[in-house]
């Protein structure tokens, strides 16, 4: 459900002369913050007997996910930049 539609979302948002730069940075700043601590978080909240609240991490971040992908712009008639 990511993979597919990510490369286009991206080519439709980011201007081609800063694409790779703007790309690269976000995404894996984002996937080393929430991807690289998540085994960690998850292993520890279940250590300590709170393994609902990793649960409710992860609906958090997909709500907010929700909430950016509803107000990103239509961008399908418009020529890439």
């Amino acid at each position: 459900a990511n993979t597919g539609p990510l490369g286009a979302a991206f080519a439709e948002l980011v201007p081609t002369r800063e694409r790779a730069t703007v790309i690269g940075i976000g995404y894996a700043t984002s996937a080393a913050i929430f991807g690289g601590t998540a085994p960690y978080l998850n292993t520890w909240l279940e250590s300590i007997g709170m393994h609902w609240l990793y649960t409710a991490y992860l609906v958090v971040l997909c709500v907010i996910s929700a909430i950016v992908i509803h107000f990103m712009p239509e961008t399908s008639r418009d020529p890439l930049r």
